[in-house]
């Protein structure tokens, strides 16, 4: 899938100029992207315990929970509390293993934020940039839009989009057509994430290359 990220930002910019809605918290929603940006950055340019900190940097500002019941869509209903419970688990793992080893793959670049926009919910969307840092200018930037969530009061990421495609909806689609194939068996669904995980954590992150749709 290709990018087409100049008409694509060109858009945002134009639709974010002319929007009123919530520009402190926007700024405040930025200001958070940035910093976390520099967090991820100072982390992958660090060529010594990069796993350990990244993983902590990543748990620490995901709310997993709220993607995977997303992702589950309908199928949440009417479950045993502790099967939806073992499903989030699972799902936690495997979407924290997909996004490491996708942040790995960045370790040449730099990043800023672009701009931002409300996304609705209370939600606020984050686009941001990764552009190769000297040693790699051959290589096109790339565009990454974080949706944040405020609940609480603190900013959590709960999706992520690059190449066009946000992780939560391309999860949703997926898990909708497995449940749909194995009459809704949330045990099979649990049961495939931990495998996934397990296999992205093995290969060093090349398996998550077949899994998602993150692809530059």
């Amino acid at each position: 899938m290709q990018f087409h990220w100049k008409s694509l930002v060109f858009a945002v910019l134009l639709g974010a100029g002319s929007a009123s809605a919530a520009a402190a918290g926007d700024r405040a929603a930025e200001q958070f992207a940035g910093g976390l940006l520099q967090q991820t950055a100072a982390v992958l340019h660090d060529n010594g315990g990069v796993g350990d900190r990244l993983h902590q940097l990543v748990m620490q500002n995901l709310d997993a929970r709220k993607t995977a019941l997303f992702a589950l869509g309908g199928y949440q209903r009417e479950l045993e509390p502790q099967i939806v419970e073992n499903y989030v688990a699972a799902f936690t793992d495997y979407i924290t293993a997909i996004y490491e080893a996708r942040l790995i793959t960045f370790r040449a670049f730099d990043f800023k934020v672009v701009t931002s926009m409300d996304a609705g919910q209370g939600d606020t969307t984050v686009i941001t940039q990764a552009r190769p840092s000297a040693e790699y200018r051959g290589q096109d930037p790339v565009f990454i839009w974080l949706r944040l969530s405020r609940a609480g009061g603190q900013f959590k990421i709960i999706d992520v989009q690059i190449a066009g495609m946000w992780v939560s909806i391309h999860e949703r689609e997926d898990f909708a057509r497995r449940l749909s194939a194995n009459h809704a068996d949330l045990r099979a669904l649990t049961s495939y994430l931990m495998v996934q995980a397990a296999q992205i954590k093995g290969s060093n992150g090349q398996v998550a290359a077949n899994l998602t749709p993150l692809s530059r």
